[in-house]
């Protein structure tokens, strides 16, 4: 299904997988089984998208999911979004790198507000 959505976005933008290996700097062959599989490599996901100028997130979301009902109110439509990328599509080891990440940066937003985080 995700090798499907970036062979469609290739495919929009008129290019051969010998021209995105040029512009992403991904062998011909690695784009092509990119687009035979679920589970490309991420690096190659964002350059095409932003070569293409689209999100990276809009790759992941399903098509007809309405998750709105189930979400508490303080849960926007971008974060479930967000979410369900890094819930359901992302591979172990780069979710504990995004999650790290994003426990970082709230940390030092935190910080930023005055919450003293060394009491907590």
């Amino acid at each position: 299904m995700l090798g499907e959505k970036l062979k469609n976005i290739r495919e929009k933008l008129d290019l051969s997988q010998t021209d995105l290996s040029r512009i992403t700097k991904f062998s011909q062959s690695s784009i092509s089984n990119f687009e035979k599989q679920d589970n490309p490599d991420l690096l190659y996901v964002r350059r095409l998208c932003d070569y293409a100028k689209i999100p990276v997130w809009q790759l992941f979301i399903e098509e007809n999911t309405d998750t709105s009902a189930m979400r508490p109110p303080y849960i926007t439509e971008d974060d479930d979004q967000i979410l369900k990328v890094l819930n359901t599509q992302i591979g172990e080891e780069d979710r504990i790198v995004v999650k790290r990440i994003c426990v970082d940066a709230l940390k030092l937003a935190m910080r930023a507000a005055g919450y003293n985080l060394e009491q907590a």
